[in-house]
């Protein structure tokens, strides 16, 4: 999958989050950051075309990886908020919670997405070898990526409205 389907699988992952934390509060003010990280992160686990030492579709596109993803995405909130206001443990643990959701769905989606192809992934490593794949269609298949692009940003978009 390519980077514009990726970034729609990851908002239309992240969607519920959003709408959990706009419902219970959460100023936009917080969540517009946690979406756009989102979104970056979203194309993370590709880091490895762009090295010698990662092979495509290895570490960097695991559970673990993923949760590895999701632990730093929290410091990294909780830290950047601290640094502005000093917050309640409530807040902290809600802070921290949306962090570690950000990051790890961000990394999930993307494990997704390319399951969905026939090159696969093997999500579960080290655990197990085993590669998941649905060979639905093609990473560079124009349509799925655009269709997934669409999907996502209307289900943000969607689950925004609704909550205001």
């Amino acid at each position: 999958m390519y980077q514009e389907g990726h970034i729609g699988l990851s908002l239309l992952f992240y969607a519920p989050i959003a709408y959990a934390y706009l419902y219970i509060g959460t100023a936009w003010y917080i969540l517009l950051p946690a979406t756009l990280t989102a979104i970056t992160l979203s194309n993370l686990p590709d880091i490895d075309l762009k090295t010698t030492f990662l092979t495509h579709r290895g570490f960097t596109h695991t559970i673990l990886f993923a949760l590895i993803i999701g632990i730093l995405t929290a410091f990294l909130f909780l830290g950047t908020i601290s640094l502005f206001q000093t917050l309640p443990i409530e807040q902290r643990i809600t802070t921290w919670l949306l962090g570690f959701l950000t990051g790890t769905t961000a990394i999930t989606s993307h494990i997704f997405g390319d399951m969905l192809t026939p090159m696969g992934v093997k999500p579960l490593w080290p655990f197990t070898n085993k590669k998941i794949t649905a060979k639905m269609f093609k990473a560079q298949n124009r349509l799925a990526n655009t269709t997934f692009l669409m999907a996502g940003v209307f289900t943000f978009t969607s689950i925004i409205w609704l909550s205001i």
